[in-house]
């Protein structure tokens, strides 16, 4: 299916509950749970079924991150990330946001595929990159 309807489902219950599926976007469990609790967590809904999960930051006035983003296996290569980060990039916009920041490990840049021009991947976290969210 190439077609996705992208939906998201704000995570009230136990965040542990997520933690083997947001380590494959964090190679590190011991940063991961430095900053699993910030944020919103946002479980990720492709044509109705839970496919994923997002976990967005407010570093700054105006701005959001991605910090860390991960698709179920089965779903993967189907085009589900690249629809979510585009659906996160115009919901950011949506709440006056004017940067969406993308910060990713070094596992997830080499399977990224991205070329939305909303987003910018780098290799590491430490080395985020920006992106104003365009006007359309």
């Amino acid at each position: 299916m190439s077609s996705w309807e992208i939906t998201f489902r704000s995570v009230d219950r136990d965040r542990a509950v997520f933690l083997p599926l947001l380590l494959e976007a964090d190679e590190s469990e011991s940063v991961l749970r430095s900053y699993v609790n910030d944020g919103e967590l946002l479980e990720i809904v492709a044509n109705d079924q839970p496919v994923g999960v997002a976990l967005l930051t407010s570093p700054e006035p105006a701005t959001v991150e991605i910090k860390n983003i991960a698709i179920e296996g089965e779903y993967r290569g189907r085009g589900i990330g690249r629809a979510a980060i585009a659906c996160l990039a115009a919901r950011a916009k949506a709440s006056g946001a004017g940067r969406l920041v993308v910060g990713t490990a070094d596992s997830i840049r080499r399977r990224s595929r991205s070329t939305d021009p909303v987003v910018s991947v780098m290799r590491d976290a430490s080395r985020a990159s920006s992106t104003r969210i365009p006007n359309r």
